[in-house]
């Protein structure tokens, strides 16, 4: 062989390992079902279906999460081997809009991270029996203590306010209540709130009856 066919048949050879090195870059794409933007209830399932290409070819790990749009918390991760992954919908995202991502891992250790999909708005409310809605707890959501009958206290402090109906406030027991000259709540050295019950004066008995019905509908 003559110098010139060695030198030819070298670089020839050099191309063709220099073609087979340079592997495409990894990247990941996301996909979901329903696909978003979209607006879903408490107890809906969206599926993310992530698309590994490039790399070695060989994916060992998808880390998918769900971020809060607003805060940029994330609200939900998981660290799973299959490029698919089912997020049921929480009561504790209700108000919330999320996005999801997703990282992936190769063989060589390569990474790549999606681009972010989509908004997912979640219900403001809460579907309820038979498809109705839920009303939220609304100012319920005030109150440390909701009770019918009676509310006592041994001497541990309460954070809040505490509300008993149809029951009167002398079945609040232990918190040596101290009645306002309005006469619609008490307060006590235990409450960080105010007491409320059936027999204070006008709006109280009104008011509270409805806080107590919402947060009572809340658990049915």
């Amino acid at each position: 062989m003559s110098y010139k066919d060695f030198l030819g048949l070298f670089t020839l050879v050099l191309f063709l390992v220099s073609t087979v090195s340079a592997a495409a870059p990894l990247t990941v794409s996301l996909s979901s079902n329903p696909t978003l933007p979209a607006t879903l209830n408490v107890g809906q399932v969206v599926t993310f279906n992530a698309i590994a290409t490039g790399g070695s070819g060989t994916y060992n790990t998808y880390n998918f999460s769900l971020i809060n749009s607003v805060s940029g918390n994330t609200v939900n991760s998981v660290l799973v081997s299959s490029n698919l992954y089912a997020y049921t919908i929480p009561t504790n995202q209700v108000g919330s809009t999320l996005y999801a991502n997703v990282v992936v891992t190769d063989n060589s250790l390569a990474v790549a991270n999606s681009i972010k999909t989509g908004i997912l708005t979640v219900n403001s409310t809460v579907p309820g029996k038979g498809g109705a809605k839920d009303p939220g707890l609304g100012t319920a959501a005030n109150f440390a203590i909701l009770a019918e009958t009676s509310i006592s206290t041994a001497g541990a402090p309460v954070i809040g306010d505490i509300g008993i109906s149809p029951a009167a406030a002398t079945y609040i027991t232990g918190f040596g209540l101290i009645l306002d000259s309005s006469t619609q709540f008490s307060t006590s050295s235990l409450l960080t709130g105010s007491a409320y019950a059936a027999d204070y004066s006008p709006p109280t008995p009104v008011k509270y009856g409805n806080i107590y019905r919402r947060y009572a509908n809340c658990l049915q």
